[in-house]
């Protein structure tokens, strides 16, 4: 997080408060929630495998 920030000009804090501000969640709360929403599409796309 610091070298994101850094590059973009913003201390960290600075980023995580407009993360916050944009997604309505911390960042790690915002991959968590991402990561989720992308292994939910992924298993909707797979046909299902025998058991």
């Amino acid at each position: 997080m610091p070298d994101i920030a850094k590059r973009f000009g913003f201390s960290q804090r600075q980023l995580e408060r407009r993360i916050v501000n944009t997604f309505g969640a911390s960042p790690r709360e915002y991959i968590i929630r991402l990561r989720t929403l992308v292994a939910c599409e992924l298993l909707r796309s797979r046909p299902p495998y025998p058991m």
